[in-house]
C-alpha cells in the first residue's frame, strides 16, 4: 500500500513535469496557477484513487493535456468543448473527437467530417489543434464505458482556462457542443471579479453524438465550420483549414 509521503511524492513529481511539459507551448505559464494549486492536488489524488480502486479511465495520462500541447497558447483562437472522451479503450488521444491513436474516425467525428463534404479525412485532428482550435472535452477523462464519470473532477480546471482565456485573450471565439458543453456558458459569460475580461462570442449547437445516437442522416450542426472561419475573417485572423 502506498504511503501517505509515497502519495504527496507521486502528486508533486506529477505537477513538475506537467508545467514543464506544457511549457514549449506557453500553457505552462498561463495553468501553472491552478496545476500548483490544492485543487489540482485533488484532482490528481482522485485519479489516482480510481486506479486504486480498479475504476480505469481513458485517455492515458500522457495524452490528458495534449489538447494544450497542440495548440500553442499564442495561435489559440477558437475553443471547441464537447462532452467526455471517447469512453472506449484506447481510442481517446487527449485532442476533443481526435481519433489518431486507432486512425478510424468515431461516428461523431464522421458526422463533422461528412459536413465538411469528405469522407475520407485524417481522423488525427492534431492539424486543427496546431492551426489555434483548442479542442477541448468538458472532462479530460472518463471512466472507461461509463461516460459523464468525470464531470466533477475536471469541472473547476474547466472553469480556470476559460477565465484565463477571458482574461487575457481578445478574439477568441467560443463553440459549445451540446448540452454538457453548454453548461460553461455561464463561465463564458459573466463577469470576472477583479479583472476587465474581454467578450467572447459564442456558437452553441447540438452534439454529434445526438446525431449518432439518433441515425440522424446529418448533423445539424455542421454550419459551425463556415461559422467559425466567417469570424475569423471579419476579424482579420485567417480560417482554419478543416
Amino acid at each position: 500500500m502506498t504511503t501517505t509521503e509515497e502519495k504527496t511524492g507521486i502528486i508533486q513529481d506529477t505537477k513538475t513535469k506537467l508545467i514543464a511539459k506544457l511549457q514549449e507551448s506557453g500553457w505552462g505559464d498561463v495553468l501553472k496557477l491552478f496545476l500548483n494549486s490544492t485543487d489540482f492536488e485533488q484532482v490528481i489524488q482522485k485519479l489516482y484513487d480510481e486506479v486504486t480502486m480498479d475504476r480505469r479511465f481513458t485517455p492515458g495520462l500522457k495524452y490528458v493535456f495534449r489538447a494544450f500541447e497542440q495548440c500553442a497558447w499564442s495561435k489559440t483562437k477558437v475553443v471547441i468543448i464537447g462532452q467526455d472522451p471517447y469512453f472506449t479503450p484506447g481510442v481517446a488521444d487527449g485532442i476533443a473527437f481526435s481519433c489518431g491513436i486507432t486512425g478510424k474516425a468515431q461516428p461523431s467525428l464522421k458526422y463533422m467530417f461528412n459536413a465538411l463534404g469528405s469522407h475520407e479525412q485524417d481522423p488525427d485532428l492534431t492539424r486543427w489543434a496546431n492551426q489555434g482550435v483548442l479542442l477541448l472535452n468538458s472532462a479530460l477523462t472518463v471512466q472507461m464505458n461509463k461516460p459523464g464519470t468525470h464531470y466533477g473532477i475536471w469541472k473547476d480546471f474547466l472553469i480556470f482556462v476559460i477565465d484565463q482565456i477571458r482574461a487575457k485573450k481578445d478574439d477568441v471565439l467560443f463553440v459549445l457542443l451540446g448540452k454538457q458543453a453548454e453548461t460553461f456558458r455561464e463561465y463564458i459569460e459573466s463577469p470576472i471579479l477583479g479583472a476587465s475580461a474581454y467578450q467572447h462570442p459564442i456558437i452553441s449547437v447540438s452534439h454529434p453524438a445526438s446525431a449518432a445516437y439518433k441515425k440522424d442522416k446529418d448533423w445539424d450542426g455542421g454550419h459551425i465550420f463556415n461559422d467559425i472561419n466567417t469570424w475569423l475573417a471579419s476579424k482579420n485572423l485567417g480560417g482554419i483549414s478543416w
